[in-house]
């Protein structure tokens, strides 16, 4: 595990009018012994340090704190970025979209809440701001002394989702109890995960969009025990067994990966994606002996804690849009379509979007804004499987 992720992590963002602001990132701190209520806001929210164009397009945006659960409902507070619109909402309030971003590598430093742009995604969130959603971004839970981030935990992902949602409800005046979730990648299991528990009388989740979502992993051991995982995988690998133990201590991450790979979770490891991380390129090189399993015991171990995060295991309990590649290297194609079809045996509404030529980059598309405008206006757009609407429909995206 880093030791970064047990330090205070501080550095200076130094960006058009936002010069010398100092971005730190402590580590998650456990809830107190009153154990507030997940979604309480914990602290002072502190203005986000971004860009300037950030400011004038929100009347907020701020970096908050708040009270959520952890993979065995233990209490924790997890980060995110909080955005709200411009002008007076309308008379049933301004709807939220809580957010999930795609993997970071889970060290508080990496956090999109600490960075200028989100890590990549605040052009598609002022996007959202702009058509009158308030906006809410969670961090996620991250690696702490108590141990690595829990990626893809369907417990802990789910409920930091659903609590950020609570969270903008309690400090945003004017906003409205419906929500949507929506994520990419890791973001896009969290969101599935979270139709399936919303389950919270106070918020009426309207639907849920899951992007390129990582809903079903359990193929990446056998890769790693063939020596052919993808580049991408590659990158991602050291992320993925680090998850998966931190909910299954059968999973050692030094029986799973080494060399490159190893020295890419040390203290001066950077964050996935950002300059000098390991990335597609470097991982053409990684020789397979740097991610294949020490015994088949290991290969069998962490196949058995990724199923443990394979989605869907329950029903939904609101529409879903699932948008994906069909040259996806990263998540399985064909495991996305299965993870469809079974949704679609349990009775669940779902809308697919699938992208024959596309990669695991999967945007908020004008046909995923149209699929959550319907559903915001009341009507209930046709889906790709489950029951007919009874209510209003649209047709939905083509």
């Amino acid at each position: 595990m880093s030791t970064r992720a047990m330090l205070f992590a501080c550095w200076i963002v130094t960006f058009g009018m936002v010069a010398a602001t100092v971005a730190c990132a402590p580590a998650p701190v456990p809830v107190d012994e009153r154990r507030p209520d997940p979604g309480t806001v914990v602290g002072s929210p502190r203005r986000l340090a971004s860009y300037p164009a950030l400011y004038t397009s929100t009347s907020r945006a701020e970096r908050v704190e708040y009270s959520s659960r952890g993979p065995a409902g233990e209490p924790t507070v997890v980060s995110g970025a909080l955005l709200v619109p411009r002008g007076e909402p309308p008379p049933d309030g301004w709807p939220i979209v809580s957010y999930a971003h795609a993997g970071d590598g889970g060290d508080p430093a990496c956090a999109p809440s600490l960075s200028p742009d989100l890590r990549g995604a605040l052009d598609e969130l002022l996007g959202l701001v702009s058509r009158g959603y308030v906006v809410v971004a969670t961090d996620y839970q991250r690696s702490s002394a108590r141990g690595p981030h829990p990626y893809l935990d369907v417990a802990s992902s789910s409920a930091n989702l659903v609590d950020a949602a609570r969270a903008a409800v309690a400090s945003v005046p004017g906003a409205s109890n419906r929500w949507f979730a929506v994520g990419v990648s890791q973001g896009g299991h969290a969101a599935w995960a979270a139709n399936e528990r919303a389950t919270d009388s106070e918020l009426r989740l309207l639907g849920s969009v899951s992007l390129a979502p990582q809903l079903d992993m359990t193929d990446v051991a056998t890769d790693a025990a063939r020596g052919s995982l993808s580049p991408e995988r590659v990158v991602l690998f050291p992320t993925l067994v680090d998850g998966a133990s931190s909910t299954d201590p059968s999973v050692v991450p030094d029986n799973l990966y080494r060399g490159t790979l190893s020295r890419r979770t040390d203290a001066a490891a950077p964050c996935l994606g950002d300059s000098g991380a390991v990335g597609t390129d470097d991982a053409r090189a990684v020789p397979a002996a740097d991610y294949a399993p020490a015994t088949d015991e290991d290969r069998v171990r962490l196949t058995a804690a990724l199923d443990a995060r394979r989605l869907p295991r329950s029903p939904a309990t609101a529409p879903a849009l699932v948008a994906f590649g069909g040259r996806d290297s990263v998540t399985s194609p064909e495991r996305t379509r299965a993870a469809v079809r079974a949704a679609c045996a349990r009775g669940d509404r779902v809308t697919v979007l699938e992208r024959p030529d596309d990669d695991h980059r999967v945007g908020i598309s004008p046909e995923v804004l149209d699929w959550i405008t319907a559903l915001r206006s009341g009507a209930t757009p046709r889906p790709t499987c489950g029951p007919e609407p009874t209510s209003p429909t649209s047709t939905g995206p083509e």
